[in-house]
């Protein structure tokens, strides 16, 4: 995979899909019981849609890719299913712990915007990591991938993201804190 490859399938993944779900999961600028279930959601598709991507940039390019039909065969889907679930594991536990951060205060944040700053960052890092790894998953796809924890390879960009919502989330308690007194 050349650079110029991975620019132009960054950019139109980002463009075509990150930004998008993070839009579609922070509209509202509100903390609530709907947000769990958008984060669950586009943490389930978001392999598929970036392995999608990636399938047709290589047919454009003009490499050879397994055929649309291998990935929705119904013998396949029995596999793919779980393989979903299990490639979603971060995205689920972000929305497990977007319930949590309805209820309580988080790394010394108290305010509900300084709640949703530390969500979104945490996401941010969490699409870009998954949008890198799966890049190259799908790149060359081999079934042995779903067995593989990927995850575990997007984990520095999670910690990234968390560290950045963080100081996003303090600094918005603070103005909060100042305004207020």
């Amino acid at each position: 995979m050349n650079t110029n490859n991975l620019i132009i399938l960054s950019l139109v993944i980002l463009l075509g899909w990150i930004i998008p779900s993070l839009l579609f999961i922070g509209y509202g600028f509100k903390l609530n019981r709907n947000l769990f279930w958008k984060i669950i959601g586009t943490g389930l598709v978001t392999p598929w849609v970036i392995g999608s991507i990636v399938k047709i940039y290589l047919e454009y390019i003009g490499k050879e890719t397994l055929p649309w039909s291998y990935f929705l065969k119904p013998e396949s889907l029995v596999i793919f299913i779980p393989a979903m679930i299990w490639w979603g594991l971060p995205f689920i536990l972000l929305a497990i712990v977007s319930r949590y951060l309805l209820k309580k205060n988080i790394l010394g944040i108290k305010s509900e915007r300084g709640k949703y700053l530390l969500l979104m960052g945490t996401l941010t890092g969490t699409f870009v990591g998954a949008g890198r790894i799966f890049i190259s998953v799908f790149w060359l796809f081999d079934a042995m991938y779903i067995l593989v924890p990927v995850w575990a390879y997007y984990s520095p960009f999670i910690m990234v993201g968390v560290l950045i919502g963080v100081f996003l989330g303090r600094r918005a308690d603070s103005k909060m804190i100042k305004k207020s007194l």
